[in-house]
């Protein structure tokens, strides 16, 4: 009887010992490596926010060229745009992704369309 329940025990104690390793064993691995499903499910999420951004950013510029019918004469003559009539207004940002997106963004917020734009 005390060998039954002592084998039960040990077989238990084993079991919960090498779940508890292999478990410890995933998370150190887990952190440094990517799996295939992982990799996976990472390209559909870029590809999903591209498309978004693709036709966010078609849609803004059909009304973009719009709002700034007035500045196409100022757009292909150089010394009226050093010499400006007007004050030409714009917005620099920052940031490490060369992207448009930040200054449209502010764009909509300020409900204003900025006439010139440049990505540092």
């Amino acid at each position: 009887m005390k060998s039954k329940t002592l084998k039960r025990f040990l077989i238990i104690g084993s079991a919960l010992f090498v779940g508890l390793i292999l478990v410890f064993l995933l998370s150190i691995a887990g952190s440094e490596s990517k799996g295939p499903i992982q990799s996976i499910l990472n390209a559909a999420s870029n590809k999903v926010i591209d498309m978004e951004n693709y036709f966010i950013f078609q849609k803004r510029s059909r009304k973009r060229k719009q709002k700034l019918k007035a500045f196409n004469r100022l757009k292909h003559d150089i010394n009226a745009l050093k010499n400006p009539k007007i004050i030409l207004m714009g917005a620099s940002d920052k940031i490490e992704k060369e992207s448009f997106e930040s200054i449209i963004n502010l764009e909509d917020s300020l409900d204003i369309t900025f006439p010139l734009m440049h990505i540092y």
